[in-house]
């Protein structure tokens, strides 16, 4: 369920469309690709909204286009590269377009709270590791504050 507080800011983006939410098998099957459980939190994002925009901003999940795929997503940043490592206990959830991304520290969530982190692979000693929030949905509306500040018009 998306908390009341969350909504009315999703109300105030008319810019917005999510994919809706998928069912609990899907969300175990991708589970067993991260080989972990996904805190409640985020769980209940993948139940009612699965992924989608609002505004200039993309959120990844299951049940919507390929790139904002949970499990796709992961898979090509699990892949062999010169420069970092992905670890395998993240999953992405949102790309800042210079290849950082914002995931769930699966190592480091409660089982109802996840633990949002800051992944940059550019920083020296990379790849960096910055906790961002405690819990999917303090992300999420930070994430949506930054929306209804930088207007943004898709064209798709």
């Amino acid at each position: 369920m998306v908390p009341a507080k969350i909504g009315a800011h999703l109300d105030a983006i008319p810019d917005r469309r999510f994919s809706g939410g998928v069912g609990v098998d899907a969300i175990e099957a991708a589970e067993r690709a991260f080989r972990g459980r996904f805190p409640a939190d985020f769980v209940d994002f993948l139940l009612t909204l699965g992924s989608g925009y609002a505004g200039s901003e993309e959120f990844m999940g299951l049940g919507g286009e390929e790139h904002l795929d949970i499990v796709s997503v992961a898979k090509d940043l699990r892949a062999p590269s010169t420069h970092s490592a992905w670890p395998d206990h993240y999953v992405p959830l949102r790309n800042d377009g210079f290849g950082n991304h914002d995931c769930i520290d699966l190592s480091a969530s409660r089982e109802s709270d996840s633990r949002v982190v800051l992944w940059t692979h550019s920083a020296p000693g990379a790849p960096h590791h910055e906790v961002l929030a405690d819990g999917y949905w303090v992300w999420f509306e930070g994430v949506l504050e930054m929306a209804r500040e930088l207007p943004h018009r898709r064209s798709d």
